[in-house]
């Protein structure tokens, strides 16, 4: 990926994410450069609390997240999936999306049902891969 960004005119930095899903969607948001044409990537696999009976994944709850902080930033896409083709309890390996505008209340009722797939089915946004059979670890970049 880093290859291809840069061959692409990308800035590029590579990080890992473990831990709390809301520390590593913070370190996510640091490293978002405010320069142009940017590519930052990511990998690791954080950990999610689920707190409600939604369906998803930490793959999709981050790209949520990072929707969420992202509202007031200009125009960047998003994507995490997972090596395996399956996040949590989803059919789905991901999501991918740009920063759209989506009221905040909305987002905050996804995240505080665990609902992070249907979310990402209703804007049509979610990665289907189906079993891979390895695992190697999640991974995800922003654009800008």
């Amino acid at each position: 990926m880093e290859l291809k960004a840069k061959e692409l005119g990308y800035k590029t930095k590579t990080i890992q994410i473990f831990g709390n899903i809301k520390d590593a969607t913070q370190k996510i948001m640091e490293n978002i450069s405010d320069e142009q044409k940017t590519c930052l990537i990511f990998g690791g696999e954080p950990t999610v609390e689920v707190i409600g009976k939604g369906a998803g994944g930490r793959n999709q709850e981050l790209v949520l997240r990072i929707l969420k902080n992202a509202q007031n930033m200009k125009k960047i896409a998003i994507a995490s999936v997972g090596t395996d083709g399956i996040d949590g309890n989803s059919l789905f390996a991901g999501a991918i999306i740009e920063n759209i505008k989506i009221d905040e209340s909305i987002i905050k009722e996804f995240l505080k049902n665990s609902d992070s797939a249907r979310f990402f089915q209703k804007q049509k946004c979610n990665i289907r891969t189906d079993f891979t059979h390895t695992n190697l670890m999640d991974i995800g970049m922003v654009l800008k």
